[in-house]
């Protein structure tokens, strides 16, 4: 339990911090969604790039296109897998709480959505850690295929 003992803490200080908890999550969850676009749209480009590589004449030309799009569209799908956001058991916190005074469960819901951000905090980290690493891995592809096209004069 955080804070104060609970019958010293006054309801609507209680209720400003709940809102505030709750904004602070939603903000968080969106921009998980958000990285999960991202992710999307990497694991996109990366197939397209994949794609392209039959412009280059020289196998080891592909390979070279291939190995970081293909690595980049990986890390990608793993930022996708990543969504640990811990939820309330409805119906266990209904039985609990449906009898207790008001008070009680406004301040034991804010004190679980504040331990429970630490854990939204960790994913959206993780999240966004393997996003980058998608990004500049397909960056890598990128830069490979043009420097190879230039080289190779493509077909």
């Amino acid at each position: 339990m955080y804070g104060a003992p609970m019958a010293a803490v006054d309801d609507e200080t209680v209720g400003v911090l709940l809102d505030l908890a709750q904004t602070e999550r939603q903000v968080r969850l969106d921009s998980l969604d958000t990285l999960d676009g991202k992710a999307g749209v990497l694991i996109g480009f990366a197939g397209v790039l994949v794609g392209l590589t039959a412009t280059l004449p020289q196998w080891w030309a592909r390979l070279l296109v291939m190995l970081p799009s293909l690595l980049s569209a990986l890390a990608a799908f793993d930022a996708l897998r990543v969504k640990k956001v811990p939820g309330f058991r409805l119906q266990q916190t209904r039985d609990k709480y449906l009898t207790q005074p008001r008070h009680i469960v406004r301040q034991t819901l804010l004190d679980t959505m504040i331990s429970n951000q630490a854990a939204i905090e960790k994913s959206l980290k993780t999240k966004a850690d393997r996003v980058t690493v998608a990004l500049w891995l397909l960056g890598v592809a990128i830069l490979v295929m043009a420097v190879l096209l230039l080289i190779t004069g493509g077909s």
